[in-house]
């Protein structure tokens, strides 16, 4: 079985068929036709340890966007609480501090403002623990490496599930426009320069430097 990028196969089906339109048939078959017509293709291999990994690192963003989601709502609601409002990264320490001394609650809009805070800080202690137990499960699912790692095992783990064999790169320069942190050219008369690439596998580029090729 062969690993056929998404933008050979497009450009096969453009040619065929003189437009990009996909249906399952023709889309079949421009993968078969870049399989069979090009060269040096990368030979898939089940690998289990790396789809544990990012399976466990897709958790770990999933909880942590709804972390974010879960301080955004409880910011909202102690501004109209909390005379002076409050700061916007809260912890979960902060946010049960600043309820406790909020103004008692006059009327019902405010009491039911108090009460759903404190249902969100309760979810909010609930999503902590399940964090740092993804974590933990990210860094005891990650393969060990002999090098100290200078990110967390989320950022690890988001390596080693998205990247998976590294020898799939026939380069380095390969790697980094695969990534995304291969320069790109933007010279303009005499000026030669390069700017950051936008494009790429957006989660690895996020996660820490990558060298790029020279």
């Amino acid at each position: 079985m062969l690993d056929v990028p998404p933008k050979l196969s497009a450009r096969v089906r453009v040619f065929d068929t003189g437009q990009g339109r996909k249906t399952n048939t023709v889309d079949a078959h421009s993968v078969a036709v870049a399989g069979l017509r090009s060269r040096n293709l990368r030979t898939v291999t089940p690998d289990d340890v790396t789809v544990v990994v990012r399976l466990m690192a897709d958790r770990r963003d999933e909880l942590g966007r709804a972390r974010t989601d879960i301080i955004s709502r409880i910011h909202h609601l102690l501004l109209e609480l909390i005379p002076g409002g409050a700061k916007k990264l809260l912890t979960r320490g902060q946010a049960s501090y600043l309820l406790r001394t909020a103004p008692p609650p006059k009327n019902i809009v405010a009491q039911t403002r108090h009460d759903l805070a404190r249902e969100l800080i309760e979810e909010l202690t609930l999503i902590d623990a399940k964090i740092r137990g993804a974590d933990s499960s990210c860094a005891s699912s990650s393969p060990s490496t002999a090098a100290p790692c200078p990110i967390g095992p989320s950022g690890a783990a988001r390596l080693i599930g998205d990247i998976g064999n590294i020898h799939r790169f026939r380069t380095a320069a390969h790697s980094a426009s695969w990534n995304g942190t291969a320069p790109l050219e933007a010279s303009s008369g005499d000026q030669r320069r390069h700017r950051l690439s936008r494009a790429g596998n957006r989660r690895i580029n996020r996660v820490s430097p990558w060298p790029s090729s020279s």
